[in-house]
């Protein structure tokens, strides 16, 4: 008789393990269980603007000016924010006062790693006349003013709360010269949205 009373309480140990009580009124809310599970649309910045401070190198000239800039990125709502469209502007203190506009695309493999690609364009400043021309103008025989530029590049932005500090480095390709720009952005972030859920 002990022996049955032991393997009884025994078996109904192990039933209560395996299949645990219910609470009164039926089974748990599946609302319940819902907080356990990772939310795969987590809010994020879209919006970040910054300002770059740096230096462009003339690759075919070899020399360095100071170079400063601001930026803007839009995250878009798709693949966890992983892509964006930015704009950028930025003046260089160079012989003759050079500008550049230009736009393209961001792409994030990593939270903090950045890779860009677009283009723009390049002027510089005729210092004798005042007028302002387009690089192309100083270096192409026909002086023509529509005058492109491309730009790849990538970032490495370090976060304290909506502030951030992103080491840079671009690659610009124009009128078959090419120039290194370096530097550092201090941008904020803006604008909590929700990702999109990634390509399946």
């Amino acid at each position: 008789m002990r022996w049955a009373r032991l393997s009884s309480g025994a078996a109904f140990v192990i039933t209560y393990l395996i299949v645990p009580p219910q609470a009164p009124g039926g089974p748990l809310p599946q609302a319940q269980h819902a907080e356990h599970v990772p939310d795969a649309d987590h809010a994020v910045h879209r919006h970040h603007g910054g300002i770059f401070l740096g230096a462009t190198t003339n690759l075919s000239a070899d020399h360095t000016d100071p170079t400063v800039g601001i930026d803007y990125e839009y995250r878009l709502p798709v693949w966890h924010n992983r892509i964006g469209v930015a704009a950028f502007g930025e003046f260089t203190f160079a012989a003759h006062d050079e500008w550049i506009i230009g736009s393209g695309v961001v792409f994030r493999p990593a939270e903090a790693l950045k890779l860009f690609a677009g283009g723009g364009l390049l002027f510089v400043e005729d210092s004798e006349g005042g007028e302002v021309h387009s690089i192309a103008a100083t270096t192409s025989e026909e002086n023509d003013d529509s005058h492109s530029l491309w730009r790849v590049g990538a970032g490495w932005e370090i976060h304290a709360g909506s502030l951030s500090v992103t080491p840079t480095l671009f690659y610009d390709r124009v009128e078959g010269h090419g120039n290194l720009v370096y530097g550092v952005a201090i941008g904020i972030a803006l604008g909590r949205g929700r990702s999109g859920a990634p390509p399946h």
